[in-house]
């Protein structure tokens, strides 16, 4: 598959994502992030909007149960130290970037 219907695909999925709202994790997650290192409206929108994305990307790749275990474990784990957002989720990061990786290799193929 080529790189740009990769592409339209991980833009439909975005739009398919936000035209359903999103998730109460990605909100709770980006609440978290302004609270605790600061921010405003505009702050949060843009983080809702990237873990869409990603998510949208994710699920182009076919990697979206990884992806949703990242998001489980940043809304669950995430905690303020010392004015910045930290996390135990290197695994499930670990997780999507593999899947993603393999999914991108097999396309190549």
């Amino acid at each position: 598959m080529s790189k740009v219907t990769n592409l339209w695909f991980a833009a439909l999925a975005l739009v398919a994502v936000t035209s359903m709202g999103c998730s109460a994790r990605e909100k709770s997650i980006c609440d978290k992030r302004i609270t605790c290192e600061g921010g405003n409206d505009k702050d949060k929108s843009a983080c809702v909007d990237n873990y869409i994305q990603a998510s949208a990307v994710a699920e182009a790749y076919k990697c979206g149960d990884a992806q949703s275990n990242l998001l489980d474990c940043l809304d669950t784990t995430s905690i303020c130290q010392s004015g910045s957002l930290s996390n135990s989720c290197k695994a499930q990061y670990d997780a999507v970037s593999s899947c993603q990786k393999a999914a991108s290799a097999q396309a190549k193929l």
